[in-house]
C-alpha cells in the first residue's frame, strides 16, 4: 500500500511540473500567492517550507506539513504592507477518526482604494482592490517518516471592475527524521489555471507555478536551527531584463532591453533562501529568526544603495496559551513589511472537569 502511495505521489508530481511552466517576476497573475503568510516566514526570508515546529502555517506552503498534531490548531496572521497594502491569513485544522487530519485556510491581500481615470485621463472615483486565496489541505502518513499533502485552491480576484478567478493545486511530500531533528520537502506549488480573464481579450495568464525544495536542520550541540529553501527549481536562469536600469541596453531593432549577462554564481544564488533561528529559554518558548532571499534583493533593491533590501528578522514567543510572532523584511531602504500572527490550539481551552469529593 505505501508503494502504490509513493507511486501516485510521483506520477502526480510529474505531471504537474510538465503541464507548467516558469513564471519569473510580473510573468504570472495571482502573483500574491506567493507572499509571505505568516511572522516566521517572514523573519526566515521565505525559507520555512520544510519544518519542525508544531506551524499550522506552514500547511498553506507546505500541504505535507500537515500532521494530526495540529488538531484544532487556528492560525491568524496579519501584514502591514508597502503604502495602503494589507495582506493576512487564517488557518484552522481538524483530524476526523475516518477522513484524516484536513485544513482550510484564507490568504487575502487588500489594495485599498485606488484612483480610477478613462482612456482620457478623466477621473472617475475611487474603486477598491482585492485578492483571495481559499485553500482545503489534506495530508497522508506513509511510514514513520514520510508524509504526503495536497491543497486545492481557489483564487477570486478583484480590481475596480474586473473579475478574475482560476484553481490551482499544490502537492507536496515530507521526511522528517525528531531523532536527528532533521526535515526535508518537495513541493509543486500553484499548478492550475485562469479560469475567468479579467478582459476578453487575449490569452488566459499562467500562475506562478514553482517545484521548490526545503531543509531544516537543528545543531546537536547548540540551541540553533538553520533553513534553506531551493526555489523555483523548473528554470534554471532566472534573471530578466530590466527596463529601468541605469545601465541598460536597447535592442535597436526590437526596441526591447537587453538582458546582462550573469554570472552561475548569482544565478545559483538567486534559487536560494537561507534562514535561521535560536530557540532559546528552559521550555524552548522564545525564538529569535533572521533571514536572506537573494532574488528579492537583486530584483528590487536600488542600484546605487541597496541597503538591508532582502534581508529579515524577526522574534517568537508563548504566552500562556498563545503563541506570537513578529517578523520584519526590508523591500526598499526604509521600507519594511511587518507582520503579526497568532497560533493557539483550541484544545488548551477546554474546561477541565472538577472530581466530586
Amino acid at each position: 500500500m505505501i508503494k502504490r502511495h509513493y507511486f501516485i505521489f510521483i506520477i502526480c508530481l510529474i505531471i504537474s511540473s510538465g503541464k507548467a511552466t516558469a513564471q519569473l517576476t510580473g510573468k504570472s497573475t495571482f502573483a500574491f500567492m506567493n507572499l509571505p503568510n505568516s511572522a516566521r516566514t517572514t523573519a526566515l526570508g521565505g525559507s520555512t517550507l520544510a519544518s519542525l515546529e508544531k506551524d499550522i502555517s506552514t500547511t498553506y506552503l507546505n500541504p505535507a506539513s500537515l500532521t494530526k498534531d495540529h488538531d484544532k490548531w487556528l492560525s491568524l496572521n496579519y501584514n502591514n504592507h508597502l503604502g495602503d497594502i494589507k495582506h493576512g491569513y487564517v488557518g484552522f485544522a481538524k483530524e476526523f477518526e475516518k477522513m484524516g487530519t484536513w485544513s482550510g485556510g484564507v490568504f487575502y491581500v487588500d489594495y485599498g482604494s485606488i484612483d480610477s481615470y478613462d482612456e482620457r485621463e478623466n477621473y472617475l472615483g475611487k474603486e477598491t482592490a482585492g485578492e483571495y486565496c481559499f485553500q482545503i489541505t489534506h495530508s497522508k502518513q506513509l511510514s514513520e517518516k514520510f508524509r504526503v499533502g495536497g491543497s486545492f485552491k481557489y483564487i477570486y480576484s478583484v480590481i475596480g471592475s474586473y473579475v478574475g478567478n482560476g484553481a490551482a493545486l499544490d502537492l507536496g511530500g515530507s521526511y522528517l527524521n525528531e531523532e536527528k531533528k532533521l526535515s526535508a520537502s518537495l513541493v509543486v506549488r500553484n499548478a492550475g489555471v485562469q479560469l475567468v480573464k479579467y478582459t476578453d481579450e487575449g490569452p488566459r495568464e499562467s500562475l506562478p507555478f514553482g517545484v521548490h525544495i526545503g531543509l531544516t536542520k537543528e545543531l546537536e550541540h547548540m540551541p540553533f536551527r538553520f533553513h534553506v529553501l531551493f526555489h523555483d527549481l523548473q528554470k534554471w536562469d532566472l534573471t530578466y531584463a530590466n527596463s529601468n536600469s541605469a545601465n541598460v541596453e536597447i535592442d535597436l531593432e526590437t526596441g526591447e532591453p537587453i538582458k546582462e549577462k550573469s554570472t552561475f554564481g548569482d544565478k545559483f544564488m538567486r534559487h536560494l533562501n537561507l534562514g535561521g533561528e535560536f530557540i532559546l529559554g528552559a521550555k524552548r518558548n522564545f525564538n529569535i529568526s533572521f533571514g536572506y532571499n537573494h532574488q528579492k534583493r537583486k530584483e528590487i533593491a536600488p542600484e546605487i544603495r541597496r541597503g538591508m533590501t532582502g534581508f529579515s528578522w524577526g522574534i517568537g514567543f508563548r504566552i500562556n496559551k498563545f503563541q506570537v510572532g513578529y517578523g520584519s523584511s526590508s523591500y526598499f531602504p526604509g521600507f519594511n513589511t511587518n507582520q503579526f500572527s497568532v497560533n493557539l490550539n483550541l484544545n488548551d481551552f477546554k474546561k477541565v472537569k472538577k472530581k466530586k469529593n
